[in-house]
């Protein structure tokens, strides 16, 4: 804002002396585009401040008025009043007419800068009118005329603009007609810079200008760090005004400087380099300036503890050099640029020497320093990496899923493996399967299951190269299935079968037109022997046995197989009260670990069996209930796929429970309390406080085993609480009395 205030005072007549400053009026625009916006802030409240400024820096003997127009009604081109007269130190007056305006109307433009001359009498005397405005006159006047009337009647008239935000060229050009009909300046500003600009553009034109100066502080460093040298740096500096005095050899040094265009030139005399930068001030703020020398390179070596070097080999390297953190040694091909530069590397962080991979292409290879970000080269040496060898022996034909045993010979790099895949296999489809030579020589290579032509071959870890090949034919592998063709569901059945025995192959049951993992909903691994046992699934139909290798699922055989449905009864009592335990005689397959249970009529999922007895005890069994009344379902579940063979409705009734006690009792003591309920095993009458959930309900508690009355210990806290008669088997209340404990 100091810019703007400084182009106001350009903008006032040059006098030589006090007494001889003319009259000068401010005429600014309050119109309602006023609250129109530049870089975020209102028009107006951009003027207010800017005047604020001009407002400070300006001399007390100015003779300095205001006129405004807009700013009391909205459509009204006579809405223009002198709201401050020229006279001694208006400053104060100024200021706080211009921050109480509100912009409202129109753009009386032309007729506030002929109300502003006359009041300056500027047909008798020199008078100067300074127009803000950011817009077109929207009222009768031209201002072009305006200009050359107010020109040819006055003694000596000027008036000056400063547009603000005026995008239209049309509404540029009247405002610099009435300024230039005038002798003045028209300023044209859509953002703080251009206004800064203009005012030195101009400030020679209509005043010595204000002495404004920017503090500088220049520094030299080195490409590699912004910290400032430590050397001697010796300064030159040139400016508008010619050489700048800078005696000392400080780094970074700072000068308070007029404002133009400057050469600043550094010279490091112990890196023997020189830098030369120019800059410009436009403006009072502190600005900064920064020279910039290459960083002397920092001495390195990298030496190879073998040349040449085989291909795929970890080798020492031996360096020397700064081993900064991102520092590291590489090793490409002789000529190459960018990161091929580094095929593989190794970081000098990691310590001296450096274990290097080598390639696994033969050739000429250069080994590289590389310092820093920008990945300097600070020392290279040339390396030669020669092939390396490999064999493999292994049969010539062999059953498809089978294990073989080959032999090899090869380098036994990390993560060198000798892999099968079909002879015209391309990328990871050469390797279906793989042994890791780190297991040794012989090693054991299980074959893929499909027959057909396939190569065995030796890879190189690092990059899957190829070292040593040799062709392979898999034929087919038989088997067979003996089984029942027909079984209850869910039955277990006896299979009998004949096959490779591959490791994780499995006899398994699913629907014949199954897919996928839905073609084993039961089954039993070939380990097991022959014949083995095998579940059948628990829904009725058309089945098939399959016989499918571990390896990639493929079947070898199959047999058919229907399952009959199986059916089962349950006979309990209709009602029964809440909590008691009750006899259900059934009928059924008694599958192992099948269960007759109760849970919640309607309920799903694991809510069917809120309690149940395995059918494993025999019939009849017992059943405990739960606790809470309502309707319930009994069930006969299957313990395989959780399937309903038989159910049962029965109601529960709640049990009934009394509970007696004084009403009042001491905290900390001990109260009587007489009960009746149906006493189930581990029942329990409990105090707990008033309103309190899960095991806050029993902060003390006395099993009904203990007799009736039942002596209760009270908590000791005095306060509000219930006792209540609790059914172990669900935690369930069904008496509860209130008690004040004192």
């Amino acid at each position: 804002m100091r810019f703007l205030a400084a182009l106001f005072l350009c903008l006032l007549p040059q006098l030589a002396a006090a007494q001889e400053r003319p009259s000068a009026i401010l005429v600014l625009d309050a119109s309602g585009s006023m609250w129109g916006q530049i870089d975020g802030k209102a028009k107006i409240t951009i003027a207010q401040e800017v005047i604020g400024g001009l407002l400070t820096d300006m001399p007390g003997d100015q003779a300095l008025g205001l006129t405004a127009y807009g700013h009391r009604r909205k459509g009204d081109c006579n809405d223009i009043e002198t709201l401050v007269l020229p006279g001694g130190d208006t400053r104060a007056a100024i200021a706080n007419a211009v921050n109480a305006i509100q912009p409202k109307g129109k753009t009386p433009l032309s007729a506030a800068v002929i109300q502003a001359a006359e009041t300056l009498k500027y047909s008798e005397e020199k008078a100067t009118v300074i127009l803000v405005s950011d817009g077109k006159e929207t009222c009768e006047f031209d201002p072009c005329e305006v200009g050359k009337q107010l020109e040819q009647t006055g003694v000596d008239f000027t008036a000056h603009v400063i547009g603000f935000d005026i995008a239209d060229p049309a509404d540029r050009a009247e405002l610099q007609c009435l300024a230039e009909e005038t002798g003045g300046t028209y300023y044209s500003a859509s953002n703080a810079q251009e206004l800064g600009t203009a005012i030195f553009e101009v400030v020679e034109v209509n005043q010595p200008p204000v002495a404004i100066t920017a503090r500088v502080t220049a520094t030299a460093v080195t490409s590699l760090s912004n910290t400032p040298i430590t050397d001697p740096i010796t300064w030159a500096l040139t400016g508008p005004n010619g050489p700048v005095d800078v005696s000392a050899e400080q780094n970074p040094f700072s000068l308070d400087l007029d404002l133009g265009a400057y050469t600043l030139t550094a010279d490091w005399l112990i890196g023997e380099q020189s830098q030369t930068t120019a800059f410009e001030l436009f403006g009072s703020a502190d600005a900064t300036v920064q020279i910039v020398f290459d960083a002397p390179l920092p001495k390195a070596s990298v030496t190879p503890s073998e040349n040449p070097a085989t291909a795929g080999s970890m080798i020492d390297i031996l360096w020397a050099g700064p081993g900064a953190v991102q520092d590291f040694i590489g090793i490409g091909p002789q000529g190459a640029t960018g990161a091929d530069r580094w095929e593989n590397f190794a970081y000098t962080k990691d310590g001296a020497p450096a274990a290097l991979l080598m390639p696994v292409t033969p050739g000429a290879y250069t080994l590289s320093y590389f310092h820093g970000p920008d990945h300097l080269v600070l020392a290279t040496a040339d390396l030669t990496v020669t092939p390396v060898s490999a064999s493999l022996t292994a049969p010539a034909e062999a059953p498809a899923g089978s294990q073989i045993t080959l032999d090899w010979t090869g380098p036994g790099y990390d993560n060198d493996y000798i892999g099968i895949g079909p002879v015209a296999a391309q990328d990871s489809g050469r390797w279906q399967n793989y042994s890791y030579t780190r297991e040794g020589s012989p090693l054991p290579l299980t074959l893929p299951v499909e027959p057909g032509a396939y190569m065995i071959r030796y890879f190189l870890g690092q990059d899957r190269a190829v070292l040593a090949e040799r062709p392979i034919t898999l034929t087919a592998a038989g088997a067979s299935i003996t089984a029942p063709e027909t079984a209850p569901a869910g039955s277990t059945i006896q299979v009998g079968w004949s096959g490779p025995d591959y490791e994780g192959d499995y006899i398994a049951i699913g629907k014949p037109d199954a897919s996928g993992a839905a073609q084993w909903e039961t089954y039993s691994y070939t380990r097991d022997g022959s014949p083995l046992a095998l579940e059948t699934p628990t829904e009725p139909g058309n089945y098939l046995i399959r016989y499918i290798t571990g390896q990639d699922r493929k079947t070898l055989a199959e047999a058919p197989l229907v399952l009959e449905p199986v059916t089962a009864s349950l006979t309990a009592p209709q009602t029964a009260i809440g909590g008691a335990v009750i006899t259900v005689e059934w009928t059924g397959p008694n599958y192992p670990q099948d269960f007759i249970a109760i849970g919640k009529t309607g309920a799903e999922g694991s809510a069917r069996w809120a309690k149940y007895t395995r059918t494993e005890e025999g019939s009849p069994l017992t059943l405990q209930l739960p606790a809470a009344p309502g309707d319930y379902t009994l069930r006969y579940f299957l313990n395989a796929d959780r399937s309903v063979l038989a159910e049962a409705p029965i109601t529960l009734t709640q049990a009934p429970a009394t509970l007696s006690a004084p009403p009042r009792a001491r905290a900390g003591e001990v109260t009587e309390i007489t009960w009746q309920g149906p006493d189930y095993p581990s029942d329990y009458i409990a105090i707990g406080k008033a309103g309190a959930e899960g095991s806050a309900r029993w902060e003390k508690y006395i099993r009904t085993s203990s007799g009736n009355p039942a002596t209760l210990p009270l908590p000791e806290t005095p306060g509000t609480y219930v006792i209540r008669y609790f059914i172990n088997a669900d935690r369930y209340v069904i008496a509860e009395i209130p008690i004040t404990l004192e």
